[in-house]
């Protein structure tokens, strides 16, 4: 048996030769180090090929960023090959929220929205970790009248043009000046986003939420604790929610201007 100093220097050679490939869709720690951290893939597939050798098969679990599974490979003839065959796509989606007042909150998390929104947050199958949980999340929200979409750390603004809502990043150019998502449109506001969602609902909307959760004789003080959002005016209705999840997913390779979610009224309710 070859040492473990051989074995790594054959890894690198098939590394560095282009012989090693991945055969499959997901979304690994072990796909991302193979493009991007290459000595750290060299002590992986390392450990791999000594498991191999030994006869030890799918040696390797990794948990899929984007359908949420644990993935074990196999070494075939120099190829890193994943049993679970079936990935979720990364694509844009959409969701119908009902704005009835057109009074429209947009933030990370509404106030005191824990005691409202337990019931949409039970144990999730597969992890809000990965981009389908959080299409799934997403589509859970927006039967509540809600639009709940994972943006990362961004803190986007928020800008209204032509009766619709875009929601993203502004650019910047290679002296840091900046330029704005959408020309010629009204900015509304920014959000902060430390909770990495940006969530949006009606006001009352969310206030047939709060009676249908605490009952329908609550005090107004009661309620209000609920409703101390600002919020945005737009056209009451009905409304579409598009989100470019994979805008969001490589937003931090380039320093253009990044449109994650759109909003646009479709019907009156």
């Amino acid at each position: 048996m070859k040492s473990k100093d051989e074995i790594r220097k054959y890894a690198r050679e098939l590394i560095e030769n282009g012989n090693i490939k991945f055969d499959c869709p997901h979304k690994t720690n072990s796909k991302y180090e193979f493009e991007y951290q290459k000595e750290r893939f060299v002590d992986k597939l390392t450990s791999y090929i000594r498991g191999f050798s030994l006869g030890i098969s799918d040696l390797l679990s990794e948990y899929c960023f984007d359908c949420g599974k644990y993935i074990h490979y196999s070494l075939e003839n120099n190829v890193l090959v994943a049993k679970e065959r079936e990935c979720f796509e990364v694509k844009p989606f959409s969701i119908e929220i009902k704005v009835p007042s057109g009074k429209l909150v947009l933030v990370d998390w509404p106030e005191n929205g824990q005691e409202v929104l337990e019931h949409l947050d039970d144990d999730e199958e597969p992890s809000i970790n990965s981009f389908k949980g959080a299409v799934l999340r997403s589509q859970k929200y927006a039967q509540e009248n809600i639009m709940h979409f994972f943006v990362g750390n961004s803190s986007p603004q928020v800008y209204y043009k032509d009766g619709l809502v875009y929601i993203g990043q502004d650019g910047y150019n290679e002296n840091d000046e900046e330029f704005p998502l959408m020309e010629d449109a009204i900015e509304n506001t920014s959000i902060c986003t430390d909770l990495w969602w940006v969530t949006a609902f009606d006001v009352e909307a969310h206030r047939e939420l709060i009676k249908k959760k605490f009952g329908e004789d609550i005090s107004e003080e009661f309620e209000d604790k609920f409703l101390q959002e600002e919020y945005i005016n737009v056209k009451p209705g009905v409304y579409r929610c598009t989100h470019y999840y994979d805008v969001v997913k490589s937003r931090n390779n380039s320093n253009e201007p990044n449109l994650f979610s759109k909003m646009e009224w479709i019907k009156e309710i």
